[in-house]
């Protein structure tokens, strides 16, 4: 290919340029997936072997053998997984294998799916959280209605102790109330 200077001065990295198209290529992730679909994805992106066949799949998740093939099929329609074809020998048919694509990796960052302990884990968190939050808030709410009654009970006992005073003046046998006597 003969490559050509653009207009600032450096060579093009590839050839889209040529067709019109950038070198980071959009993908359209706004796929709707089922339930299972996106578990199948969490499982090929969380598990670290390379390929796996349906039927590993199904025995991995428990699914029914139906639900195996209707999710495989679903993906297989989509560019989240790549499908491979593996020879058998004899006269076993030759087995369907599936990996996650790079696309499959966007799509699951992308819509932060995690595995269902993480998510369980995480809304655990976030309920702690909410509950931290409002012990601590009902906590303020204690103190200061603690602070008030404190300053409401001094004031009480200032003029308790000013009556008293002018209850004696007057000649009243006052006992201690406070109780140091």
């Amino acid at each position: 290919m003969d490559w050509k200077m653009d207009d600032f001065g450096s060579e093009p990295e590839s050839d889209a340029w040529q067709y019109g198209f950038s070198d980071e290529v959009e993908i359209n992730l706004d796929i709707e997936l089922g339930e299972e679909e996106e578990e199948t994805l969490m499982f090929l992106f969380w598990r670290h072997k390379k390929y796996w066949s349906r039927s590993e799949i199904q025995d991995e998740l428990g699914y029914s053998d139906w639900v195996a093939r209707r999710v495989c099929e679903n993906l297989e329609s989509t560019s989240l997984v790549e499908v491979d074809e593996r020879e058998n020998d004899g006269d076993i048919p030759d087995t369907i294998v599936y990996t996650i694509s790079s696309d499959g990796i966007q799509y699951v960052r992308q819509n932060d799916l995690k595995t269902p302990t993480e998510v369980e884990n995480r809304e655990e968190i976030q309920d702690i959280k909410n509950k931290l939050v409002s012990l601590q808030n009902r906590n303020d709410e204690l103190e200061k209605e603690n602070d008030y009654l404190r300053k409401r009970t001094d004031a009480l006992e200032f003029y308790i102790k000013q009556l008293l005073v002018i209850a004696e003046d007057e000649g009243y046998d006052i006992q201690d109330w406070s109780g140091q006597g």
